[in-house]
Parts: C-alpha cells; sequence; structure tokens
C-alpha cells in the first residue's frame, strides 16, 4: 500500500501529462496517435520533461512526496525501439512496467507489465477541428484483433489494453460535455466511496475534479470488430474504461481493493499479469522449461529474447517476419520505505 496522502500528488502528476500531451488533439491539424504517445515518453522523461511547461512536474512531485509520512519515492525512466522491431502481432504501440518495491513488507513487492495499443478520436469535422460525443475512435482489424487474442491466450495473462486518446471532455462544447458528465455520473451514481482511492474518487466527483475528464483512457479491448464513439469510453466508465492517471493508482491499490472486497473499485481489474518481487532484485526471472504467465508477459514487455523465442515456436513463426517488442517502454517505480537500512 501506498501512503494515502500519496495519491492525490500522483494523480496530479499523472494528469497533467495527460493534459500536456493530448493537447495536440484540439490543433488546426490534430496530432496523430503515434505524436501522441512519442509526446507521452518524452514527458515521462525527466530531462526531457524539463522543455516542458506542466503545470504540476517531477519536481513538484518530488517535493510533495518528500513531505508525505511513510517514505515513499518515485522513479519513472523510458526507453524507444527501432521501428522496425515494433510488434507485428500485438502492433503494440508502448509497453508498460510497473515497480512497486516496499522496504517495511518486502513480500508485498511487486512488479506487473501492460502492452498499449494506441488509438486517437477523430474529429468530425476538420475546418474548424470539431469533436462530438459521437466521435469515433480508429478501429482494428479483423486480423490485429484475432492476433491480440491469440496472444493472449498463449501467455495465458491479461495484460493487453487500449490507450485511447481523446480530447479532454471540459475543451468541448458545453452540450457535448454535459452528454459525456451525464452518462459517467449515471454509472457511478450508485456506488459506494470507500477506503482511501474511493474516498478520493468521491472528493474529485464532488470538486468535478477535471482528472476525471481524462484525454487518455486505458480500455478493455473488445473482442469483437465495432466502431467505438467517444460516448461509449464515458458509458463505460470505470467498467472497461479507466482515466490514465486512475488506471496507475488504481494498480496502486489494488491489492487493498481485493483484500476488503471492495468490488466496485477492482472491477474488471485483474492481477494476473502481477509477480511478486525481491526489493533488491525487481525483474521477475523467466524459465520457458516452466512457465509463469505473469512472468512471459512481462519478459515480452522487456523484449527478453528467449520469451520472443518461445512464442515463435508456439505460434509457428520464424524470426525473420515476427517480433514481439512494443516500439516504447515505460518503466515506473513507486518505493515505500526506501531509506530503511
Amino acid at each position: 500500500m501506498i501512503p494515502i496522502a500519496a495519491i492525490k500528488p500522483l494523480l496530479k502528476y499523472f494528469d497533467a501529462i495527460d493534459k500536456h500531451c493530448t493537447a495536440g488533439l484540439t490543433y488546426n491539424k490534430p496530432h496523430i496517435e503515434t505524436t501522441i504517445t512519442q509526446n507521452l515518453c518524452s514527458l515521462l522523461d525527466i530531462e526531457e520533461q524539463q522543455q516542458a511547461s506542466l503545470n504540476y512536474s517531477f519536481t513538484d512531485l518530488e517535493k510533495e512526496l518528500s513531505e508525505v509520512a511513510g517514505g515513499v519515492k518515485v522513479e519513472i525512466g523510458t526507453h524507444e525501439y527501432n521501428p522496425a522491431v515494433e510488434n507485428r502481432v500485438t502492433q503494440s504501440d508502448l509497453g508498460l512496467i510497473i515497480n512497486y518495491i516496499n522496504y517495511y513488507e518486502p513480500n508485498s513487492s511487486w512488479t506487473e507489465s501492460w502492452l498499449f495499443q494506441a488509438k486517437s478520436l477523430k474529429p468530425d469535422h476538420n475546418n474548424p477541428v470539431t469533436y462530438t460525443d459521437k466521435s469515433k475512435f480508429d478501429s482494428l482489424s479483423k486480423e490485429q484483433i484475432n492476433s491480440i487474442i491469440e496472444l493472449e491466450k498463449i501467455v495465458k495473462a491479461d495484460f493487453i489494453r487500449f490507450m485511447e486518446y481523446c480530447p479532454r471532455a471540459y475543451l468541448l462544447d458545453t452540450k457535448v460535455r454535459d452528454k459525456l458528465i451525464y452518462y459517467r455520473n449515471s454509472i457511478l451514481a450508485n456506488d459506494i466511496f470507500d477506503y482511501a482511492l474511493g474516498l478520493e474518487l468521491r472528493d474529485c466527483l464532488v470538486k468535478a475534479d477535471k482528472n476525471l475528464e481524462p484525454g487518455i483512457f486505458i480500455s478493455h479491448v473488445d473482442q469483437e470488430i465495432k466502431t467505438k464513439s467517444y460516448l461509449d469510453t464515458y458509458k463505460n466508465f470505470w467498467r472497461q474504461s479507466y482515466p490514465f492517471s486512475w488506471f496507475i493508482l488504481l494498480r496502486l491499490t489494488l491489492s487493498d481493493c481485493y483484500k476488503y472486497h471492495q468490488s466496485f473499485l477492482c472491477n474488471n481489474a485483474n492481477q494476473n499479469n502481477r509477480v511478486t518481487i525481491d526489493p533488491y532484485s525487481p525483474t521477475p526471472e523467466f524459465n520457458s522449461s516452466s512457465i509463469n504467465p505473469a512472468a512471459l508477459a512481462h519478459a515480452i514487455v522487456r523484449c527478453n529474447q528467449e520469451a520472443t523465442n518461445y512464442l515463435l515456436t508456439e505460434l509457428g513463426e520464424n524470426e525473420g517476419n515476427f517480433t514481439i517488442y512494443p516500439a516504447r517502454r515505460i518503466t515506473i517505480y513507486i518505493r515505500v520505505g526506501g531509506d530503511v537500512g
């Protein structure tokens, strides 16, 4: 568990990243998903971030966390691969690894990995650029969907999601925004907000915090071919689609949600891509002779060659026309009690 007082600054930071990197969707020539993904990685790189004007920077985050009792520290690293090795099967644009390191309770330390396929909302009109609740996201082909399903069947871990880019609702026409917020609130209205994350969510709803009108949603993969609208995302708010900043915090508090059987917050939130780790050796071992699904998923995201060879064999592919690497990878370290000797 991260200190309760760390939830708000972490939300604030990841939401600031969201806000900045999706602003280009409202430009006269809207940014495409590859540009937004590249901007996301650049903003999460501490050195590159210094060139941007974030309303809440990593320096701000560090300062606020330094005042939080409980000892929590954050490290974020990014890595970019050559486009030639982008995964042909999953078409993944981004890999994410979250490492939770607990020096107070070492056995509570874990790591989990994700592959994200980026999709962006397309404007209804280009002159001027106009989005409505009926605006559509890019759709994947039948072959792409089948490839994702096949890969998860082989790995036996639920670790692939859509990363959906859209203009933040408060930037749209008032009537459009009101409709989106109505459906979001309808979804959440009958839920009980309890424990640390639930209380934070309730406070943000009451205060109409704009972190609940994100520019990045993390959504479950649709297993059928259909065109998804902006309104569909809000109709599935916190059921199938999560704001990026809240997705990160949900992962960091998920164990506690399950511990207290809080079904609303952990709805559709799996843990089968999570591996327990040693705080001093956070990379899980992968052994192709004894497959651990979560360790295999982790090895794929970090581009382990033994994992690649295993998949080549399972899929009947050859290395000449198949690779398993995401184009970019983000690694987040959350350390609790880092000063413990």
